[in-house]
């Protein structure tokens, strides 16, 4: 006859190997949950700054093939920045332009400078214009109220002022005088004016396009190559103006 001591160390080895295969089931459970958990990480973020670009179908890169190559991809890619580029077709500072393809002047588009992607504000802006105006002591007035609205919306950017090139199919009269009247609005505001006529950008004619209004592609380079120049002295200045 079995003794009641032999009974209870077969059931204590039982109950002690029951333990342990649990016990054993359990870790390889967490160890498999372990393997499979992806690891955490962070959202990347986009460091490079933002430069808008705010202006007319210079500005959009027409006769050139578009925005993406037009003066202001150039220059962002010049200086690793993310582009933000409104440029519409007839417009300046007063012209609206055709408003029946939704375009509209300079001042009404002020707001739409952000990067979409995440709504970073420009650490730069670009402001083009000169040929779509009716050269009139009123595009002064007008453009300074761009330059003030721009400061508002944007207070820690620098701001540049691009002025015309001479087209042949522009009144020089008329380009004139929105070239006079927006390097005074510019002057008036503290922000760096850029004149491309006088400083004689384009000296070529070929790097007009044959519709006597628009720059070529090579024109449009000649753009992006001013621009990087006076962006590279204006950051490289502390204190500089725009």
């Amino acid at each position: 006859m079995v003794s009641a001591l032999a009974v209870g160390a077969v059931l204590l080895a039982a109950v002690s190997l029951i333990v342990a295969t649990l016990l054993l089931d359990n870790q390889t459970s967490d160890q498999s949950d372990a393997a499979e958990m992806p690891s955490a990480t962070l959202p990347s973020v986009n460091m490079d700054p933002v430069y808008a670009f705010l202006g007319d179908s210079y500005t959009a890169g027409a006769k050139a093939g578009g925005l993406s190559k037009s003066f202001p991809r150039d220059v962002c890619r010049a200086k690793t920045a993310r582009c933000v580029i409104n440029g519409q077709d007839g417009t300046g500072f007063i012209s609206t332009g055709n408003t029946l393809d939704g375009v509209s002047a300079y001042g009404d588009r002020i707001l739409k400078l952000s990067d979409r992607g995440n709504g970073d504000k420009p650490s730069l802006i670009v402001v083009q214009g000169g040929l779509s105006d009716p050269g009139t002591a009123a595009v002064r007035t007008a453009a300074s109220r761009v330059f003030a609205a721009l400061k508002t919306a944007y207070p820690n950017a620098r701001v540049l002022v691009v002025g015309p090139v001479q087209p042949r199919a522009f009144d020089p009269a008329v380009v004139t005088a929105n070239r006079i009247a927006m390097r005074a609005a510019a002057a008036d505001a503290g922000l760096r004016f850029l004149d491309p006529i006088g400083e004689r950008w384009i000296q070529d004619r070929a790097m007009f396009d044959a519709d006597g209004k628009h720059l070529t592609a090579s024109g449009y380079q000649v753009f992006a190559d001013q621009i990087v120049l006076a962006i590279n002295q204006v950051l490289s200045t502390p204190g500089a103006s725009g």
